[in-house]
């Protein structure tokens, strides 16, 4: 998974870990990949919240092979989360990306941040991906409890 994301992500290197992970083939080639693992801000929930960290498909291959790929990896990612007992799932998508996969796979569209280096005077680091807004796109994996009657 860490070949294909170094290969054909538009702005990211590959997660250095994550919890589980899927691919998509249209035969024997496989079209795209995801990895899903603990929410990188760490003020958000560690432990009953999960991100996407990566997903990206190879854009080489016409547009017939990847069709609805994005979507799909989007959807089994939320669905494993919820079997595995998570409260919610999260991703980020640079804000000129539409996000349509995501609409596609019913998550949604909640918060917008701020561009941040992850460079500091206490902790040099280079930067490897935009310094741009980014839009967080959530999807709630527990089913509403119902009221209780009277």
């Amino acid at each position: 998974m860490k070949a294909f994301v170094q290969r054909h992500h538009d702005h990211c290197p590959p997660p250095v870990c994550w919890r589980y992970g899927a691919g998509v083939w249209n035969g024997h080639t496989l079209v795209g990949v995801v990895s899903v693992g603990r929410p990188v801000a760490r003020m958000l929930p560690q432990t009953t919240w999960v991100e996407v960290n990566r997903l990206c498909v190879d854009r080489s291959l016409p547009d017939t092979l990847r069709y609805k790929a994005c979507s799909t990896l989007y959807a089994w990612a939320a669905s494993e989360a919820a079997r595995r007992g998570f409260d919610r799932i999260i991703t980020y998508t640079l804000s000129t990306e539409s996000g349509m996969s995501l609409r596609y796979a019913r998550w949604k569209p909640e918060h917008v941040t701020r561009p941040k280096s992850w460079n500091s005077r206490s902790r040099q680091r280079t930067d490897k991906t935009p310094l741009v807004p980014k839009i967080r796109w959530a999807r709630d994996l527990k089913a509403a409890r119902p009221a209780l009657q009277d």
